[in-house]
């Protein structure tokens, strides 16, 4: 009885060095990569739409199919996970928990691959519809699958004891890339307005109207004419 006291004295006395670890860092710019390129995909998805030329109910159900990717990437990674756990079992307890680190990080690689494979199909082959489809749903469930592995590898690489700290701290990266990326992706898309008006042949280009980006060009739709 007194080894236990000793024992949970010790635990809960560690001190918080998670942040101090170069292992933590990597996992916060890998969290953040595949967090914020999801996040820019659902905050354009109206304006990917747009660029293929689709229409409103096309629009609509992109976002119940991102919707109910998400939600599938949750199910999908918690399920991987339970999967692998599983396996672990069947090991000696000497190796369970070094496996369990390395199943956690593959999971959330693969993870990565997922979302690179689904924004390279829309970088190579975008003007079609279905490649939109399949980007939106590869990115949704690469985006709802990270925040599931994300927990399993804090708990595996650093414990439970300042669990909470480390999600906290780990919990800022999808918001500071989102911000980084769909910045740098307005900067980029308003680069685009001038270069299509001057070659557009409408003049210097003062008059109003909306840009929208049709078959990776930037037109411009004169409100005048809807």
């Amino acid at each position: 009885h007194v080894d236990n006291e000793q024992e949970e004295a010790a635990r809960t006395t560690v001190p918080w060095e998670t942040w101090k670890t170069s292992e933590f860092w990597w996992l916060f710019l890998a969290f953040g990569c595949v967090t914020g390129s999801g996040l820019f995909v659902i905050n354009n998805l109206s304006t990917m739409a747009q660029s293929v030329g689709a229409s409103d109910a096309f629009a609509s159900g992109l976002v119940v199919a991102l919707s109910m990717s998400n939600a599938s990437g949750r199910i999908l990674m918690g399920f991987l996970g339970d999967l692998a756990a599983g396996r672990n079992g069947d090991n000696d307890s000497n190796s369970n928990s070094s496996n369990s680190r390395r199943n956690g990080v593959v999971l959330l690689q693969a993870d990565c691959v997922v979302m690179a494979v689904g924004l390279l199909l829309s970088v190579v082959w975008g003007e079609f519809r279905g490649v939109l489809i399949t980007t939106v749903v590869l990115a949704a469930l690469s985006y709802g699958g990270s925040y599931v592995a994300v927990v399993s590898i804090l708990t595996d690489l650093f414990g439970k004891d300042h669990f909470g700290k480390d999600y906290g701290l780990v919990g800022m990266a999808p918001a500071i890339s989102g911000l980084l990326l769909n910045t740098i992706g307005a900067k980029l898309y308003e680069r685009q307005i001038p270069s299509s008006s001057s070659s557009s042949g409408g003049g210097s280009g003062g008059d109003d109207g909306d840009h929208v980006c049709i078959d990776r060009k930037s037109t411009r739709l004169n409100s005048s004419h809807t």
